[in-house]
């Protein structure tokens, strides 16, 4: 599902006046707006898009998931990792906002640490766009950075093709078109990039130092993986999340446990209470079939490149 707005809306976490997070928020916002989105073929194809994900190492039995969780984003371009954080909430709507801020400040810092290294000018701007596989967490992004120039998608990324894959990505990929890395049309996955991303942060041991800590491990670089290869299941026993879409429930929980309604296909619920409350009261009644309008109309037209 596509979103779109007109109306920048962004709010500190808490404090405007005081919380650092607001500061960055506003020179987020201050950022000029991706002139184009197909990047630049090599390694300066950069800040085209990033993926965001929210996933958890311990699942019960019973589906339930105990924090902290780990939020992970990365440039599907180069396969770079740009925030790996632990997140302590359990309440979807607080964990999504530590995942934005978590990017916010992350995409901010590597920014810095371009211009400190290179000898050239940086062009700075926003990324032109911004993925995730979990509906509920780009309604939220969108909620609040709708209209700032960076579109926001919930995607299917065995489906979304990543844009001018980088040297390095090309050289560890043999999913091109012509059948010869660099040459062709892109044919990588995100979902591709996305799972050796993740087996690079686990081999690296990362991931369990970052859950470990409870905190943002910046030390240790994860390298992309030499050979990229599409696997079935995420490493490292690692399953990606989702929240209840009622608005006074939000609970976190393996996506795979959360019943989707039928007819959207989009709206998520932990089970048949919340779904029939947020039917009625949540009004989606009606929204159900506005989605499946917005739905109808992207079926006739290809997504934009990551």
């Amino acid at each position: 599902m596509r979103t779109s707005g007109s109306e920048v809306c962004l709010t500190s976490p808490s404090n405007e006046a005081k919380d650092v997070s607001y500061a960055l928020g506003t020179r987020f916002l201050q950022l000029p707006a991706r002139a184009s989105r197909d990047g630049a073929p090599g390694e300066s194809a950069v800040g085209t898009a990033v993926h965001v994900e929210l996933l958890s190492r311990f699942v019960e039995e019973a589906g339930e998931t105990t924090p902290p969780y780990l939020s992970v984003a990365f440039e599907p371009a180069t396969g770079e990792v740009l925030d790996c954080r632990a997140v302590p909430h359990s309440q979807g709507c607080k964990a999504y906002e530590e995942v934005l801020w978590g990017f916010i400040e992350a995409y901010l810092q590597r920014l810095d640490r371009r211009k400190a290294e290179s000898a050239e000018s940086v062009e700075e701007h926003k990324p032109a766009l911004l993925t995730t596989t979990d509906s509920a967490l780009a309604d939220y992004i969108f909620g609040l950075l709708q209209g700032c120039g960076m579109d926001i998608l919930c995607v299917d990324a065995a489906a979304q093709k990543v844009q001018w894959p980088s040297r390095s990505l090309q050289a560890a990929s043999t999913q091109t078109a012509s059948g010869n890395a660099g040459e062709g049309e892109p044919t990588l996955a995100i979902a591709t990039v996305f799972r050796n991303t993740l087996t690079s942060l686990v081999v690296s041991g990362r991931v369990q130092s970052t859950l470990s800590t409870g905190q943002r491990e910046e030390e240790r670089v994860a390298e992309p993986a030499s050979e990229l290869s599409p696997a079935s299941s995420l490493p490292g026993g690692l399953t990606q999340l989702g929240a209840c879409h009622e608005e006074s429930c939000q609970r976190l929980a393996p996506r795979n446990r959360l019943k989707r309604c039928s007819g959207c296909k989009v709206m998520r619920y932990c089970g048949a209470a919340c779904q029939k409350k947020h039917w009625t009261l949540g009004r989606h009644k009606k929204g159900c079939k506005d989605i499946q309008a917005i739905n109808a109309a992207w079926t006739t037209a290809s997504l934009p490149d990551a």
